[in-house]
């Protein structure tokens, strides 16, 4: 399902920094060794909620798993999935949105079958 206005694929910079293992936000603490972005998950929850077709699925893979929780505690509509690389794969939804988390490329990010999984959820 492509977005009126819209290119096929969309990426969006956010400028927030990555925080390391829960860091200093409350609702992440419980998390260890990965990373989750507070600015990444605003745009997310305002990308389901305000600017997403009502009626598409939506998938969001993030690839740290601090960052599905961040944001499985903020968006709670039933239509959206939201899973790691890993729980994504083989799963297909009308839109995906990618949370990288970080800009550097490491780890997860570095991984051509993962990123492969990543970009091809979409139907």
């Amino acid at each position: 399902m492509a977005l009126p206005n819209h290119p096929r694929i969309l990426f969006i910079d956010v400028t927030s920094p990555e925080v390391p293992q829960g860091g200093s936000v409350l609702c992440w603490s419980e998390c260890t060794d990965s990373f989750v972005n507070p600015g990444e998950v605003t745009v997310m929850y305002r990308l389901v909620n305000e600017v997403l077709p009502s009626e598409a699925s939506i998938g969001v893979i993030s690839l740290y798993s601090a960052q599905c929780r961040a944001l499985t505690q903020c968006i709670t509509n039933p239509r959206v999935q939201i899973a790691t690389v890993d729980a994504f794969q083989g799963s297909e939804k009308d839109l995906i949105l990618l949370s990288t988390v970080r800009s550097r490329s490491i780890g997860f990010s570095a991984d051509p079958k993962r990123l492969n999984v990543a970009i091809t959820r979409a139907r």
